[in-house]
């Protein structure tokens, strides 16, 4: 049974939930990286997809800080 995925256009996650993604995605020990303080600092903004209260996607959208903007960090759970 598919459960709906909600996007949200710079929407809140925490360290731990993006961490554990990351890794899980990557197939890698979860590290300890502040996601949050990094693209609150540089980013233009994210897209965080979620499963009910649970982070499955998360694209980062970088930028140059004046027309262009780029898609970085793409990462989806794997099934």
């Amino acid at each position: 049974m598919l459960l709906p995925v909600s996007y949200s256009w710079r929407g809140q996650f925490s360290n731990e939930a993006l961490n554990a993604l990351h890794a899980q995605a990557f197939e890698r020990p979860i590290l300890n990286d502040d996601w949050w303080a990094h693209v609150n600092r540089y980013s233009l903004g994210w897209v965080c997809a979620n499963v009910e209260e649970v982070l499955v996607g998360f694209v980062n959208v970088g930028w140059d800080g004046g027309v262009q903007a780029f898609i970085m960090d793409t990462i989806v759970a794997p099934i």
